[in-house]
């Protein structure tokens, strides 16, 4: 099969492309191709038979380079199944801040440990600061959900979305005073929620328990929201082989809940090495309406570059 494709690269028309040898040297690439047809598979036979009529020359004696290239593009989507990519584009985007909540009972490490077996991880949803005597009610979250939810943002990002706890239709009763607004479908009934902690298995990495804190439409909460960074592409210092190293890379803050920020970023497109990233230096967005402990202070470092 070797010599069946230096034979057909020989006579594609790259060497003798025009002339008197250019028919003879198709013919040959094709016949060096199909002498290595036997030890292929049946799409790389097609992929083969169709490199080799697409290096056919034109009817001007020349190869036609768009042609070709047109041709190979729609070979690999019909071999490689790249056209199944094109199905995915018009999907709708799925919200991973919505969760659906079961109802959960019990509390018994035996009883959460066939949960987990089950694919749900158990959680706890605090009330707010204003409601404290009315206790935490326990629930389970679907293991599908907190995977989606960390595939799409990390854990500490993850902590200043605010999450829609879905509440089915016959659970109503565990919910009774934490549920906030209706739902899409009918009998449904939504609770609003920020994360608070997530605790890992140290090994597996899975998600074992989530904690929760009510956060209901128009109240204030206080949220540790990120710093994100951007124009590290045009960084000098990281070209000069430096490195950003996260200090404290988050604001602890109080917002509206209605407009809690993802994160707050901060363009090092002009850092150079030494440079540091303070809380002077940030532009917050109007929710933010009080920062709270080390952020207090504008000469807090966030972020600083060092030369490795």
């Amino acid at each position: 099969s070797m010599g069946g494709l230096r034979a057909c690269q020989a006579g594609g028309g790259r060497v003798f492309s025009g002339g008197l040898f250019g028919p003879l040297a198709s013919v040959v690439g094709e016949a060096g191709v199909l002498l290595g047809l036997r030890s292929r598979q049946p799409h790389q036979v097609h992929h083969a038979r169709t490199w080799a009529a697409s290096a056919r020359p034109d009817e001007h004696g020349q190869d036609s380079e768009s042609k070709q290239n047109r041709r190979f593009a729609q070979e690999r989507k019909k071999v490689h199944g790249l056209g199944r990519l094109s199905a995915k584009v018009g999907k709708p985007e799925i919200d991973v801040c919505r969760l659906e909540a079961v109802p959960r009972g019990t509390t018994n490490k035996y009883d959460v440990k066939r949960l987990r077996a089950q694919g749900l991880v158990p959680a706890v949803l605090m009330p707010i600061r204003d409601t404290q005597g009315v206790g935490t009610i326990h629930l389970s979250l679907k293991d599908a959900e907190i995977e989606r939810l960390l595939r799409r943002h990390t854990s500490e990002y993850a902590k200043s979305r605010l999450i829609r706890l879905v509440v089915p239709e016959g659970a109503g009763d565990h919910f009774r005073g934490w549920t906030d607004t209706e739902g899409e479908r009918e009998g449904e009934r939504v609770c609003h929620a920020i994360i608070r902690s997530f605790s890992f298995h140290p090994v597996t990495s899975q998600c074992l328990n989530v904690s929760l804190q009510r956060c209901p439409p128009g109240h204030a909460v206080k949220v540790r929201v990120p710093v994100s960074i951007i124009g590290q592409d045009a960084c000098p210092a990281l070209k000069r082989n430096g490195y950003l190293y996260p200090v404290r890379p988050f604001v602890d803050c109080v917002v509206s809940s209605d407009d809690i920020p993802a994160s707050i970023e901060y363009d090092v497109s002009k850092m150079n090495i030494g440079n540091s990233v303070r809380i002077r230096d940030l532009e917050f967005q109007d929710s933010i309406t009080r920062l709270l402990g080390k952020s207090t202070d504008p000469a807090e470092t966030l972020y600083k570059m060092i030369k490795l």
